[in-house]
């Protein structure tokens, strides 16, 4: 079992000469090798030509994870992370051994308002599980353009990474939006070494997305089928019609997380009630969305023996989760109920 990274002494760095950073880059041997000759088979753009030698330029150093940020074009979303269940065994293992495999991390040109120094480029993920036990990790530092950072993502990542379809849809998002990289979406698509189709679809899907839909839906746990059945449902001129449709979308938004391999049936069920001709207006069975003028705000859906209660965003732009658990809290009590928080079984 690998040691943890042990932090240098305060004021010190910790440089390497070139043979020691190879050493070091290849520990984890075949597992980590710096080419994709494993990984599936799919088309490449020729010109993707991406060094991952450590150049000259370079440097390897162990840097404290708290001085790492996340680099907002990363093409993996915060919230997909988290909500992975192989990131609290990741979290708990690098407890245990540390971080063998570097990172790959590129200086800012002055620290930000919360101190960082770098920004994560590949192993993001790594390193902010290192975080939550102040290590010190191993890391390869590079100075690129955001093109070339977006390649070398690309390829580091490339038959590794395993990105929900909606992750990679807000990450073309944020690449067109952000304004860094020039040209059409599809000549930016082949500047990263996109295929072109995947990016023009994975892009509407998140482009066109309902905000209601996309803040009450865990959208990263859904398949391509499904987030395009979304897409065409809301896909209509009728636009009463349309956020009749969004409203039942939310409110089976728990049980499309609990069962997201279920969510093209759900979404298959909601659409046979909106066909044909007859105009009719599903029943909600009880089911009430409620709006402000921020949107939706909450949702209250009965079931057997409870009713479920989702604050939207709407709600939580104006009141904390704390907030709102002490007026249920305060209310129930004048009610005479003795009210207490259980904790989670560790």
């Amino acid at each position: 079992m690998a040691e943890k990274t042990r932090r240098p002494p305060k004021g010190k760095g910790f440089s390497a000469g070139k043979e020691e950073v190879q050493r070091s880059v290849s520990q984890e041997g075949q597992k980590r090798t710096f080419t994709a000759a494993t990984a599936p088979a799919q088309p490449r753009p020729e010109d993707l030509t991406v060094s991952r030698e450590i150049t000259p330029g370079d440097e390897f150093r162990l840097i404290p994870a708290r001085l790492i940020r996340r680099w907002d074009l990363k093409d993996r979303t915060e919230a997909e992370m988290l909500d992975d269940p192989e990131y609290a065994e990741l979290i708990e293992q690098v407890g245990q051994e540390g971080i063998v495999s570097p990172v790959t991390v590129r200086p800012l040109d002055e620290p930000d308002d919360q101190g960082h120094l770098f920004e994560g480029i590949v192993g993001y993920k790594r390193a902010s599980a290192a975080k939550y036990h102040d290590l010190d990790v191993p890391a390869v530092v590079k100075r690129m353009t955001e093109l070339e950072a977006l390649r070398y993502q690309r390829s580091e990542n490339y038959g590794r990474s395993n990105v929900s379809v909606w992750g990679y849809g807000l990450h073309y998002v944020d690449i067109v939006k952000s304004g860094r990289v020039q040209g059409s979406n599809s000549e930016i698509a082949s500047a990263i070494g996109i295929d072109r189709t995947q990016f023009a679809t994975y892009y509407r899907i998140a482009n066109t997305m309902p905000k209601d839909i996309a803040e009450s839906v865990k959208l990263h746990r859904l398949g391509y089928n499904s987030l395009y059945k979304i897409i065409q449902l809301v896909d209509i001129d009728d636009r009463k019609k349309r956020d009749e449709i969004i409203d039942r979308i939310v409110e089976h938004a728990d049980e499309i997380d609990r069962k997201p391999e279920k969510a093209k049936l759900i979404l298959d069920r909601i659409e046979s009630l909106y066909k044909g001709e007859s105009g009719v207006r599903p029943s909600s069975n009880g089911v009430g969305v409620f709006r402000s003028q921020k949107g939706k705000t909450f949702t209250v859906k009965p079931g057997k023996g409870k009713v479920t209660v989702t604050m939207l965003q709407g709600a939580l732009d104006v009141a904390s989760q704390d907030e709102i658990t002490k007026v249920i809290n305060d209310f129930l009590e004048e009610k005479g109920l003795t009210i207490e928080k259980v904790e989670p079984k560790p």
